[in-house]
């Protein structure tokens, strides 16, 4: 009679960052698994998400942002039990919005976009148009200054990247000259 050893069951993986509005798949991975396999969840499944007890799928989509939630993934098979803890970290995807105000011929000039929103590092660019002559935007924070140097009035838009996404927003600055005194 030969006896086969039992490999052990574990369960690993990550779910990471659930953003609103945008599908959910997440089946963790299971080695050492027999003929029945068992899946539970015990937690709090953010709005719109669900759990299929016989793959340990979690799918679904968030509608509306909520406080982050956590649980646990239960695994039973071949009479051992291995369990994977899991966060719900919900974030909305990056966007942008905001007024850049006028600007004047010779007048240092600053405007920091709006971003609200999104995760992680973030990189600014102008995705189309042109900043008004003189003027730049740093890619780090989205400051755009400078000096202007033509009056102008100039659309272009901005666009921020970070972990979760990518968003753009048109925007106007009117450059003037000073008036005369």
């Amino acid at each position: 009679v030969s006896i086969s050893p039992v490999e052990k069951l574990t369960v690993t993986g990550s779910i990471g960052y659930v953003v609103v509005g945008r599908p959910v798949s997440f089946t963790p991975t299971v080695t050492g698994t027999g003929s029945s396999t068992v899946y539970t969840f015990t937690g709090t499944l953010p709005g719109g998400l669900s759990f299929d007890s016989n793959t340990g799928l979690i799918s679904g989509t968030v509608a509306t942002l909520v406080a982050s939630t956590s649980g646990t993934i239960k695994v039973t098979s071949n009479s051992q039990t291995a369990s994977l803890d899991v966060s719900f970290l919900v974030v909305q995807p990056p966007s942008l919005t905001g007024n850049a105000s006028v600007g004047y011929v010779g007048k240092s000039y600053s405007y920091t976009p709006t971003v609200t929103g999104g995760a992680g590092t973030r990189t600014f660019t102008i995705a189309g148009g042109q900043l008004p002559a003189g003027l730049t935007i740093d890619s780090v924070s989205g400051l755009i200054s400078g000096t202007p140097t033509v009056a102008d009035a100039t659309t272009f838009t901005v666009s921020v990247t970070d972990k979760i996404g990518t968003s753009t927003y048109n925007y106007s600055i009117n450059v003037a000259q000073l008036p005369s005194v």
